[in-house]
């Protein structure tokens, strides 16, 4: 192909480059008058599947190379703005797959941060507690540190406990929820119920 006169005043060597690149006259005139002055860099850009350049220099502005841009557009449908705060969170594009795979959007990484400060920096983990079982961040931690695991916290949850209550049920003896619950609508703390059980009263009713 070759170049015709352009309106950006270039020298021979410099259109050559951008002819190399497979620029034609009005791209390069685009190129530039967005703030490509490097053929190269432009080229690239292109190569990477920016064609436009507007969308190139929105991406090069936020603080990315083309290879990164194309990777990150990759996982979700944000802008560079966007993409950029999870790059200074300390993210790459592969956390940020790892992440969307786990069903958390491209808006949420401030819930991601809140997970990740719970000690969940497994997207896995993060999203068994939070899609499966419906847990918030500081709620999730606050079973999982008590040593309760998913789905035992879950069914005690479920079931009308706090994490704390749980507690004292499972300190009284009550490992099943149902029993727990049982005694719990009888009336009876965990020690009375505890208490009623030793004496040998098997069924709440017999405890009134």
């Amino acid at each position: 192909m070759t170049m015709t006169t352009t309106t950006t005043a270039l020298d021979t060597n410099t259109l050559a480059i951008w002819e190399e690149w497979n620029f034609d006259q009005d791209e390069v005139d685009d190129w530039i008058a967005i703030g490509f002055t490097d053929p190269v860099e432009a080229g690239e850009w292109c190569n990477a599947g920016f064609r436009v350049a507007s969308e190139a220099a929105e991406w090069r502005k936020a603080g990315f190379v083309a290879e990164d841009a194309v990777a990150w557009e990759d996982v979700w449908p944000i802008t560079p703005t966007e993409t950029a705060k999870w790059v200074e969170a300390g993210f790459d594009y592969r956390d940020g797959r790892e992440w969307g795979d786990a069903g958390f959007a491209g808006d949420e990484l401030d819930e991601v941060l809140a997970w990740c400060d719970a000690g969940f920096d497994t997207p896995a983990k993060a999203r068994e507690w939070r899609e499966y079982y419906e847990f918030a961040p500081v709620e999730a931690k606050s079973w999982r540190d008590a040593g309760y695991e998913v789905e035992y916290a879950y069914a005690w949850r479920s079931a009308g406990f706090t994490q704390a209550e749980a507690d004292e049920w499972y300190a009284a003896g009550f490992r099943d929820v149902g029993e727990a619950v049982d005694w719990f609508n009888a009336g009876l703390s965990p020690k009375a119920a505890a208490a009623a059980k030793e004496a040998g009263q098997e069924a709440p009713a017999e405890a009134e």
